[in-house]
């Protein structure tokens, strides 16, 4: 399962029509919701990891501590009524299942807002809310690991000419 796979199936305990927005396309009839991650702020410093792969290798991972804020849209003439019942769900036990395999916790869901008369959706009643999640991500990458590394030179005073070399030992 993926972030957007786990908010989609909570989204659809509420709603059985859930899409992924930005959307192409043709939009669902009748009522249905709508989500789109909309900031991602990591915490400052990560945790580090870093694996030897024994072929002159290694795996250096990051782990990290965001919050991420969704912006979720109820379509429909009760879309206020299903934004609220999205506040009820932190507290529901399935959410919690849903979202602990991902490393995710519903923080916070805002207050429903009225966006039915910007037009943006044909004076379509519109709902919305922002609900914030906090998530651990990881990121990691191979790199080479250092084995030896030669350094030479001259030295040259008038006719005198002296030649450096510097070979550091296998690194490991």
């Amino acid at each position: 399962m993926s972030i957007e796979s786990a908010i989609t199936t909570i989204l659809q305990r509420i709603d059985p029509k859930v899409i992924q927005l930005p959307f192409e396309g043709d939009r669902p009839t009748g009522d249905y919701m709508g989500f789109q991650p909309m900031l991602i702020v990591p915490q400052r410093s990560a945790a580090k990891a870093k694996v030897d792969n024994g072929d002159s290798t290694f795996t250096q991972a990051n782990y990290y501590q965001a919050e991420m804020t969704i912006s979720v849209n109820a379509y429909g003439e009760k879309g206020y009524n299903r934004l609220i019942q999205l506040h009820g769900a932190k507290e529901d036990f399935r959410t919690r299942n849903t979202l602990a395999p991902e490393h995710m916790a519903l923080i916070t869901v805002g207050s429903p807002r009225n966006l039915s008369a910007l037009g943006d959706e044909g004076y379509r009643t519109r709902w919305q809310a922002d609900v914030s999640f906090n998530i651990r991500v990881q990121t990691s990458f191979v790199d080479y690991q250092l084995k030896q590394f030669i350094i030479t030179g001259q030295w040259v005073n008038g006719d005198d000419v002296m030649t450096i070399t510097t070979i550091a030992p296998d690194v490991v």
